[in-house]
């Protein structure tokens, strides 16, 4: 038996317009391969495929006007350059009869076949193109317009910087301070700017209490309009100041003292510090003339002035007076050295003021006192407790001569301990108590006190005592200031009042009251006050 091989029919390749839905691209058949193209103006509709075995179709049929359709033999042979022969020779099939014939064809190449295969895929690719390049001009854009705004305010604030510095005052801002306000305000002097000079200055920081901003735009001390000088301390000058019309203290660090310009910033920067009994910060600004520059820190303004000056001008004070300075006094010493914790993590560590004195501590409209004066002031780390201040140790003197503790004063302070300065502020704040205590009238006493600084009786005829001489009554003779023995005997609040005094300032550190203790007892002692009045 002879196995005779079965003739198979080679199939032929045609493109497919219909097989790009499955991504093939082409079909297979035995027949023909055919190209149709819509000859209606305005419409551009091709179709191509293969001719199926048992299919009828007309090929190369010149009585339809409405499209043309073209037919091959060969693989992939049905796009549009069939219609760029001039003359081809093309078979029209019907059915399975073979006609030949010899036309010519002239025709227009509408696109090619290729092209069409992938429309969709030049569409996607143009269209992200497209979004790449509006993207990218959209933010040449942007950063062009935010330039142009940014040299807008920049030229902006020079011509006001310009115009508001044409009054400011000359300083002189540390002079002694013993003229009368009237005359200070005559004796102020302006300076113009001279040719292009700008006396620009930077604002860093302003707090108040539970909020933060930084002035990088607004600076407070172009708004600022020195008036005349309040007081001068050791490391700076207090002026008054006009900042939109509201009266402002303003402390002028010269820059040699530029360590205690940023102890005392540091402390007030702490938002948690806020409290009514510490005097309210309001911002931290360079201030220039033109000549100088100073370090300046604004804080609220008291007319009364400070605890000292407020003693010193009246005859006397009262029990309940007494009472409500010394409790609103020990409230902020209390609040200052105490531990606080906020949320996010925020906290004020323990810090001490070191230099309490009554010059430092100011009287509020209210009758409440308030501590100020904070460049001598330290803080710890609320981790390790140690102090963060690293020249501590080589500052030699803290705090002012008479209102020094004992332990600074024969040299067996421990300066690495917080807790050390605190004590010593207990013994100062006990001598501030004192000043008040002897300030203090009773129905059967003079009502016209003498105010006197601590061991002024004890040092008579020193002026300006010496480290040495507070050394000598303090620690060798252990002489404290004289309490009036007669007011205790009389009245029994101020008895209390005067054994609290004793052991604040006791010669052990130890053994004095803590900033808490103390705001206790001085409460207790109110309460017997308010009862005794109300007896009466």
């Amino acid at each position: 038996m002879v196995n005779e091989k079965m003739k198979v029919p080679r199939k032929l390749r045609c493109h497919c317009k219909l097989c790009q839905i499955d991504k093939t691209f082409y079909c297979l058949t035995t027949n023909q391969c055919y190209f149709r193209q819509s000859l209606k103006p305005y419409e551009i509709k091709d179709d191509y495929g293969c001719i199926g075995e048992s299919a009828f179709f007309l090929c190369n049929d010149k009585s339809n006007n409405e499209y043309k359709t073209i037919c091959c033999k060969t693989n992939f042979c049905n796009t549009p350059d069939l219609f760029h022969q001039n003359v081809s020779t093309m078979t029209t099939t019907i059915g399975r009869r073979n006609i030949t014939t010899k036309i010519t064809a002239a025709a227009t190449i509408l696109y090619p076949s290729t092209q069409s295969v992938s429309l969709h895929e030049m569409e996607s690719k143009l269209i992200i193109v497209a979004a790449v390049l509006g993207s990218i001009v959209c933010a040449l854009l942007i950063w062009i317009l935010n330039e142009k705004i940014q040299t807008c305010f920049r030229t902006l604030f020079a011509s006001s910087s310009s115009n508001s510095s044409r009054k400011k005052p000359l300083l002189s801002l540390c002079s002694d301070g013993k003229e009368s306000n009237s005359d200070k305000q005559q004796n102020v002097q302006y300076l113009s700017p001279q040719g292009s000079e700008e006396y620009d200055t930077t604002s860093w920081y302003t707090s108040s209490c539970g909020k933060t901003r930084f002035l990088n735009v607004r600076r407070m001390s172009k708004e600022v309009t020195l008036l005349y000088p309040l007081a001068k301390g050791r490391h700076a000058c207090v002026w008054l100041g006009d900042i939109s019309n509201q009266n402002r203290a303003l402390k002028m660090f010269t820059t040699r003292y530029e360590s205690e310009y940023n102890r005392e910033r540091a402390i007030y920067e702490n938002v948690l510090t806020c409290h009514p009994n510490i005097l309210s910060f309001f911002g931290a600004d360079l201030y220039s003339n033109g000549i100088n520059t100073f370090y300046m820190i604004i804080t609220e303004y008291h007319e009364l002035g400070s605890l000292q000056n407020v003693l010193s001008k009246s005859k006397s004070i009262t029990i309940d007076t007494l009472m409500k300075y010394s409790t609103s006094a020990a409230n902020g010493l209390q609040h200052l050295h105490s531990t606080k914790y906020a949320t996010n993590d925020r906290c004020k560590p323990r810090m001490a003021h070191c230099d309490i004195k009554s010059s430092n501590i100011l009287v509020k409209s209210n009758g409440e006192c308030c501590l100020s004066d904070f460049s001598w002031s330290i803080q710890c780390d609320p981790n390790t407790q140690k102090i963060i201040d690293p020249s501590i140790k080589t500052r030699g003197q803290v705090g002012t001569v008479i209102y020094m503790a004992p332990e600074l004063l024969n040299n067996t302070f421990r300066y690495e301990q917080i807790t050390s300065y605190q004590q010593a502020d207990i013994y100062s704040f006990a001598l501030v108590l004192w000043e008040m205590f002897n300030c203090t009238s009773t129905t059967m006493t003079d009502s016209s006190i003498e105010y006197s600084l601590p061991y002024v009786n004890q040092l008579p005829l020193i002026t300006n005592p010496t480290l040495n001489d507070v050394r000598d009554i303090v620690c060798q003779k252990e002489i404290r200031p004289v309490l009036d023995q007669m007011k205790c005997n009389q009245n029994e609040v101020l008895l209390a009042y005067s054994n609290l005094i004793r052991e604040c300032w006791s010669k052990c550190p130890d053994e004095r009251r803590s900033a808490s203790s103390l705001q206790r007892k001085l409460y207790q002692i109110q309460q017997n006050t308010i009862s005794s009045s109300s007896s009466i």
